[in-house]
């Protein structure tokens, strides 16, 4: 770990800390990508913002969790960037609300000085799609910026799929089951259309961490805790589960009824 010193114009240097985890450069996408920042620290705020526009990525900034539940509801982001410890309303209960409103889809990133296994899975279940700890390496949460946003802009597949009655839209951002729609979080639908394209082979954890995350694999078990919600939706009012695991091959996609197939929709 090292510390650097970055200022912004007319401001005193801001020493921060950063791993020296070395990460791959990766490009901007071409659409400008625009995010919400959710954080209470303003000077850090301002930091982490100063450096994401230097990059290319737009930013708009919220300083509480109402300010940016308003935000959310007034404009579209590509992603929003969650602090949790914030007064008032903590990044947990935003991380839900929103999940309950129209940005049901929206990437979400917790970026926190919180590193225990218990507040990521908190994190996680509440509908976060990744969790970057502070002091953080800036290429990391470009690059997972980018991850998540590739997937959410249909630029990693575009096609709809349909398997054993479940239809996943990634255009629409929409999963259904015999007609019926199903809450799934862009990682859980991720998740889902790499084991519907694997079926009937399983796919090993090492082989869904890659497929989700590419090189830069999350710190906790945030794997696990996605199966677990993409289940919970998934099954909910079906007395068959559809996602296996098969002891020393992984996860697959339960073999589909006689006479069905996957097939491009």
């Amino acid at each position: 770990m090292f510390l650097s010193s970055l200022s912004l114009d007319g401001a005193d240097p801001i020493h921060i800390g950063f791993y020296t985890t070395v990460c791959p450069k990766m490009s901007i996408p071409h659409r400008r990508t625009t995010v919400l920042l959710v954080d209470d620290d303003a000077r850090l705020a301002a930091l982490t913002t100063d450096w994401l526009e230097k990059k290319g990525i737009a930013v708009d900034y919220a300083a509480s969790g109402s300010d940016a539940l308003n935000l959310a509801t007034e404009q579209r982001f590509d992603a929003i960037l969650l602090d949790i410890d914030m007064p008032g309303m903590c990044g947990i209960t935003v991380c839900r609300r929103l999940r309950d409103t129209s940005n049901a889809s929206t990437p979400i990133v917790m970026l926190t000085a919180r590193d225990s296994i218990e507040t990521k899975v908190a994190g996680l279940e509440a509908g976060a799609d990744d969790y970057v700890v502070k002091p953080f390496w800036p290429d990391e949460l470009i690059a997972r910026i980018e991850a998540l946003t590739r997937r959410t802009r249909k630029e990693v597949a575009p096609e709809a799929v349909e398997l054993d009655g479940v239809r996943v839209d990634p255009w629409c951002g929409e999963v259904t089951r015999d007609g019926k729609l199903v809450r799934v979080l862009p990682t859980g639908m991720a998740i889902l259309l790499a084991l519907m394209r694997a079926h009937p082979r399983a796919l090993t954890r090492q082989e869904l961490l890659v497929e989700i995350w590419g090189a830069h694999l999350p710190e906790s078990d945030s794997l696990r805790s996605h199966i677990y919600q993409l289940r919970k939706h998934l099954n909910a009012g079906f007395d068959e589960p559809l996602i296996e695991t098969l002891p020393g091959a992984g996860m697959r996609f339960r073999a589909p009824r006689a006479g069905e197939g996957i097939r491009g929709a």
